[in-house]
Parts: C-alpha cells; structure tokens; sequence
C-alpha cells in the first residue's frame, strides 16, 4: 500500500457521528488518511471498513 492510500469506512452505528470526520445516515461513506486514524475510527465502535468489491466478489464465489 502507498503512503496516500486512503482507507474508505461507513458509519454502522448511531445516526451520525462528528470528530476527526463527520458522517450521517445520508453520508454514511467517510475516508481516513491513514491507518492509524481509520483504526482509531473503527475502534470508536461506529465504523467499518468498506471492503473492496473484487475481495467482496471473491468471498460470495
């Protein structure tokens, strides 16, 4: 992975949610610049990482 990939999560828990990004049940898509905030966004309990479609794919196969 590159040093500017961009890690894409949604919002999966409350209906909105206001800090280092801001998401909301009409935007529930967020990105974070790095690893190290995406964790910290997951680990708040109201994110999930967005899988990419062609791991999505290979998993339903």
């Amino acid at each position: 992975m590159a040093a500017s990939t961009q890690i894409k999560l949604r919002l999966k828990k409350g209906r909105s949610y206001t800090g280092k990004v801001k998401a909301t049940l009409a935007n529930p898509f967020v990105t974070a610049a790095d690893e190290k905030t995406a964790a910290e966004l997951i680990r708040s309990g109201y994110f999930e990482r967005v899988k990419e479609k062609a791991k999505a794919a290979e998993s339903t196969a």
